[in-house]
């Protein structure tokens, strides 16, 4: 996990609707655990909040931990509403706390050297692109999961664009 190979920073408390799954993850990681978000949010010792959940969640979850004074690292998507995302950041900047996206692609080597050929101009000004992706992943990635499914809802989750093609539009 990224945050124990983080400088300074030190992991509290997981929180999982499961409770099997927040006592073996505690377990294995050396931290408290617990299925209540609220409670967990409300925590003195806790100064920044990871969110993992299932998209359609994350903007409830993270104005939640915002409104409490935490700052937040959520994983991509942020939601498929702009107006819900844009909400988000404003509350975020008024409370003045960080709010950061989780884009892994966007370190990767390869990722690296097309903003860097973009951005120094190496390839000239970029008018058009075209994007061909292709992303396997087997049915269980998409039926399983915690609820079961949800990668699969396009109403809430924004489908393959949402949860896949962000990383090669990022």
């Amino acid at each position: 996990m990224s945050v124990a190979q983080t400088a300074g920073a030190d992991l509290v408390c997981v929180c999982d609707l499961q409770e099997s799954v927040a006592q073996n993850t505690a377990r294995e990681l050396g931290c408290d655990w617990t299925t209540s978000y609220d409670d967990m949010v409300d925590r003195g010792d806790i100064e920044v909040i990871g969110i993992y959940t299932s998209s359609g969640t994350h903007v409830d979850f993270a104005s939640k931990a915002i409104s409490r004074g935490k700052h937040v690292f959520l994983t991509k998507p942020m939601d498929i509403s702009l107006e819900k995302c844009n909400q988000l950041i404003e509350s975020a900047k008024k409370a003045n706390l960080v709010l950061a996206i989780d884009f892994v692609c966007r370190y990767r080597k390869i990722d690296h050297q097309v903003h860097q050929a973009i951005t120094t101009g190496l390839i000239g000004k970029v008018i058009l692109a075209d994007l061909r992706m292709k992303w396997y992943r087997s049915e269980s990635y998409y039926q399983g999961g915690w609820p079961p499914g949800w990668r699969s809802r396009s109403r809430t989750e924004g489908g393959s664009a949402a949860n896949q093609g962000v990383h090669s539009i990022d």
